[in-house]
């Protein structure tokens, strides 16, 4: 009985297998092939695609200014190989129609009013990828900070030929360079070359820029070592960038080079010459990753305030904290007798855009007198009362 079961059930199974239209092994694997079509193809967005907000004071002006981010973040990219959400438009509006071409297509996500009235959007953008290979001229159009350029030689004295030639590379970067003569920072140097804020403070304010570059260098003769009847010579150089609001060091490197001419001093000067081209290359990329970070994270700025009571000065200070491009406020120094006050701020947005706000709301006028990327003098006029 046992037997006759297995035997049908055997046969059942064979019988089973042939029904199913072969054996597995002639059982074919379906593979996947190309298709080929003649509709037109769906147009996908191309680009370094970004999202980004932008504020104004209609929705106009915030997509313009959302337009002009979105730009910036990709030459942040670009620079650093990150993304880094530019808070703070170092691309001025006047430079929209020269810029406008890089954002192939955007579209709006989002839209509203923030609490101190000022419009505001968030788009998606696509960026022409070209953006990476015109850098340099985009950044000429931004908001930079102004760089005072101070390196001295070991007997005292400014070395012309290092600071001719690291102002030429930040130059051809679109930095605005100030180079002071002994004459203007004497009274400081050995202060400022020891990094004192104090005196950084100072030389920011006295030279007007927001940067310093400071160095020291010294050359050594190493005579015809090549055996070509050729002087040789050897340049050291120690150079820092700081930021003179904050004494924040951006970069610190110490270098050298070498070059070799007929004339022995020739030989010096190529060798200072050729040290200080190399580290500004690499302290002007440091500068920009940093300028570009702080764009995104805010930018610290010193408000230098005129014409004030101490009332105007606290109001001002408390009035600052609630607006939502202020990151920080720091009171400084108040002065009863000149009318002045100093308030320490990280904001997000340019200053004109804060003090509008401000003004409004406190019921002011005032007049911007100097004004830099880290700092400015704004001489403040309360409405219907007189100076």
């Amino acid at each position: 009985m046992k037997r006759w079961v297995f035997h049908f059930l055997f046969s059942s199974m064979i019988l089973l297998l042939i029904g199913c239209g072969g054996g597995v092994g002639s059982q074919e694997i379906p593979v996947a092939k190309s298709i080929e079509t003649h509709e037109p193809a769906v147009n996908v967005p191309t680009g370094i695609r970004v999202e980004t907000m932008g504020y104004g004071l209609n929705v106009e002006e915030a997509e313009k200014d959302a337009i002009l981010r979105a730009i910036q973040q990709a030459v942040g990219f670009a620079i650093t190989g990150r993304t880094i959400v530019a808070n703070y438009t170092l691309l001025d509006k006047s430079t929209f129609t020269k810029t406008r071409g890089y954002v192939k297509s955007y579209s709006i996500l989002e839209q509203g009013v923030d609490p101190s009235g000022l419009v505001w959007v968030k788009i998606e953008a696509y960026v022409e990828e070209s953006v990476g290979d015109d850098v340099e001229a985009l950044i000429r159009m931004m908001n930079k900070p102004r760089v005072g350029v101070v390196i001295v030689e070991r007997g005292g004295g400014i070395s012309t030929t290092a600071v001719t030639a690291i102002s030429g590379e930040l130059n051809r970067k679109g930095f605005y360079i100030v180079s002071p003569t002994l004459n203007e920072i004497k009274g400081y140097l050995k202060e400022l070359m020891m990094l004192s804020p104090r005196a950084l403070k100072r030389a920011g304010e006295a030279l007007k820029v927001d940067l310093l570059v400071l160095g020291s260098v010294e050359t050594e003769d190493l005579g015809d070592i090549l055996g070509y009847g050729l002087n040789s010579s050897r340049a050291r150089m120690e150079l820092k960038a700081i930021w003179t609001g904050s004494a924040n060091v951006v970069y610190a490197e110490n270098l050298e080079d070498s070059a070799a001419d007929l004339s022995q001093d020739v030989a010096r000067s190529k060798a200072v010459k050729e040290v200080a081209k190399f580290g500004a290359r690499r302290l002007a990329d440091k500068i920009l990753e940093d300028w570009l970070e702080m764009a995104a994270g805010g930018i610290p700025f010193t408000l230098k305030l005129q014409g004030i009571d101490y009332e105007l000065y606290k109001a001002i200070s408390e009035g600052l904290k609630h607006l939502s491009f202020v990151k920080g406020v720091f009171p400084r120094s108040f002065n009863d007798e000149s009318r002045t006050g100093e308030l320490d701020m990280e904001i997000v947005a340019p200053i004109d855009w804060i003090m509008e706000r401000l003004a409004e709301q406190l019921g002011f006028t005032y007049r911007v007198k100097e004004l830099m990327l880290t700092s400015g003098t704004i001489e403040v006029k309360l409405e219907g009362v007189s100076s």
